[in-house]
């Protein structure tokens, strides 16, 4: 049964999943733009719109709570000085998913997570197709 049981473990214990989400959120806010697979982009879209909202507060106690979703004060000066204010009139979706199809090896399905810029730019597939795509086969 699944009492007690929230989110997606994505076949990991709890803390291994834990380290995952972290990870994946930090790297995003560092970087702006990840690949992963599609299943660990939407479980890590909730964590991360949480985190921009608390920075977006500018508080100590919203310090805190981004420190303890992070797990280290690494980037705290980078999310509330660069990435909170890009997003002050924005209330959420604050991330966007691309798929860009199969992995050869296994066939999981890969996706850029990538944050959304401020300014309403309608994206060019050129941008998209201008990263390397891997066969699939057929």
């Amino acid at each position: 049964m699944r009492h007690a049981v929230y989110g997606n473990q994505l076949g990991r214990n709890t803390n291994q999943a834990k380290a995952l989400y972290r990870s994946l959120v930090s790297e995003l806010l560092d970087h702006g733009r990840i690949e992963t697979t599609v299943a660990k982009a939407k479980a890590v879209i909730p964590i991360i719109d949480k985190t921009i909202n608390f920075a977006k507060k500018n508080t100590i106690a919203a310090r805190r709570e981004v420190v303890k979703i992070l797990g280290s004060e690494k980037l705290l000066g980078k999310i509330f000085t660069e990435v909170a204010p890009k997003y002050s009139n924005r209330n959420s979706g604050y991330s966007r998913i691309i798929r860009l199809g199969n992995r050869f090896s296994d066939a999981a399905k890969l996706a850029i997570l990538e944050l959304v810029e401020e300014d309403p730019k309608v994206q060019n597939d050129d941008q998209v197709k201008s990263h390397k795509t891997r066969k699939t086969r057929v």
